[in-house]
């Protein structure tokens, strides 16, 4: 037995919330509500359970013009753990042809291993989407029982409407209120982050309490015909989940604290003043700490979410290309594989982008490295010509000290010659004199330069 309807969200819409407040801020008048997004993007849900306390995995339907998926949306959607199905429709609404193709692509598939072969029971309101004739002949050819329920008293009959879609909305505004309180309201919530809270809300909600509870209250299974008579005389309220709250435990470092405080206070009795207002402070101090990680982490999540939010998607590809204009789900392994496709591309992407980045590094390598030759080679040139000047000059040099030398051998040469002409004219003129050789002695002689000359040591005394 299994039943199945469609709810719609707004993504950014809580459901009412309750605040404590001092008696000074609500006198004020100043409070006006709780915060929240407020986006109403349109996402519809088609749900499914069966009496047994079990689910069919969840149908979403995006608003998208195009029929086709973001990636972008599904950016928390994992195909390898996650299950679930999607589609995408202008408004975001179900119609006649997303009917039936959840009747025959989700329904269909999921159920019918499990009915062998038995036939299965589907209860569902008379909305035109399920009630058509194509819808009624697939359900008598492949042994669906097809029960509509009466006008007007799905809030009664209905086990998703009496037992499930109240709590689901409930965990929903609940995890809503969560990023929105965490982050101070600088989360938005859009599409790439409603699975990630609607799937948490879902898990919490859809629990085998719950299922077997929401046919159990209008007497649908176990059958019990008499017990919505009997509400309508004595409402009773919806079942309620044992697990719809999840109580936050003490931080443990205050608690801490304070365990640390009463153990002083029972070892010490009373403890004096100075002492009181020391503890009173490493209490108020491990609160605020304790606060402002909390908010700390709030806004990191909201950063990253915006970060998410704001990256430009790109179509998944799913849409069949022979029948365009059909409508399709498209099942979590064809999600999958899509999402597989797109990370290939961009991780192909990535490495050209990095063989890019190599090849412009070597290229500037090789540049440096051919300009380090080109000064090496200017260095050394450099160097020859300043060796070629220096030789130059050694040379210049040699050749001034050689015509210096041949000069002054010249000059010396010269001086001797005089030297000897000189002798030459004084033995002629004693010879002329007639004087006698014996008594003759050369006289001491000065040269031109003023330099004395000494006679040889055979004309001296």
């Amino acid at each position: 037995m299994y039943n199945f309807d469609e709810k719609g969200f707004n993504i950014g819409i809580c459901r009412t919330k309750k605040r404590i407040v001092s008696k000074s801020q609500l006198r004020s008048k100043k409070m006006l509500g709780a915060i929240q997004d407020g986006s109403t993007e349109f996402i519809s849900l088609v749900a499914c359970i069966c009496a047994d306390g079990t689910a069919i995995p969840p149908a979403l339907i995006y608003q998208g013009e195009s029929g086709d998926l973001r990636d972008t949306w599904l950016v928390d959607f994992d195909g390898s753990k996650d299950k679930a199905y999607f589609a995408a429709s202008e408004k975001g609404w179900t119609s006649h042809e997303l009917g039936f193709s959840w009747l025959t692509k989700v329904f269909d598939p999921n159920t019918k291993a499990k009915a062998g072969k038995s036939k299965r029971f589907l209860l569902t309101d008379g909305h035109s989407s399920h009630v058509n004739l194509r819808f009624i002949e697939y359900c008598d050819q492949n042994e669906i029982l097809l029960a509509i329920l009466p006008p007007h008293s799905t809030h009664r009959l209905q086990p998703l409407d009496v037992g499930i879609f109240g709590p689901l909305a409930n965990a929903y505004s609940n995890e809503i209120d969560q990023v929105i309180q965490s982050s101070r309201g600088f989360s938005r919530i859009t599409k790439s982050s409603f699975w990630r809270l609607f799937h948490a809300a879902w898990e919490l909600s859809l629990s085998k309490k719950n299922i077997r509870s929401a046919f159990a209250s209008p007497g649908i299974h176990p059958l019990n015909p008499p017990k919505i008579l009997n509400v309508l005389i004595n409402k009773t309220p919806s079942p309620i989940s044992s697990d719809d709250e999840d109580k936050r435990k003490t931080p443990g470092s205050v608690r801490a604290v304070r365990r640390t405080i009463k153990a002083i206070q029972r070892e010490n009795g009373t403890l004096s003043e100075d002492m009181q207002l020391a503890i009173r402070a490493l209490e108020r101090f491990s609160i605020q700490n304790e606060i402002l990680e909390h908010s700390q982490q709030g806004l990191l999540k909201a950063l990253i979410g915006e970060k998410k939010s704001k990256k430009r998607g790109r179509a998944l590809g799913l849409i069949d290309k022979d029948n365009p204009g059909e409508a399709q789900f498209f099942s979590p392994e064809k999600v999958k594989a899509a999402q597989q496709k797109i990370r290939d591309i961009e991780s192909q992407k990535e490495q050209e982008i990095a063989e890019a980045e190599a090849r412009r590094a070597q290229k500037a390598l090789e540049r440096e490295q051919k300009a380090q030759e080109i000064q090496e080679r200017r260095e050394t040139r450099i160097r020859e010509r300043e060796e070629k000047r220096r030789q130059k000059e050694l040379e210049k040099e040699q050749h001034r000290a050689a015509r210096e030398a041949e000069k002054q051998a010249k000059l010396d040469k010269k001086r001797q010659a005089n030297q000897v002409n000189s002798k030459r004219r004084l033995s002629d003129e004693v010879m002329e004199s007639g004087e006698d050789d014996s008594s003759w002695r050369p006289k001491t002689a000065v040269s031109r330069s003023g330099r004395k000359i000494n006679a040889p040591i055979r004309f001296k005394d």
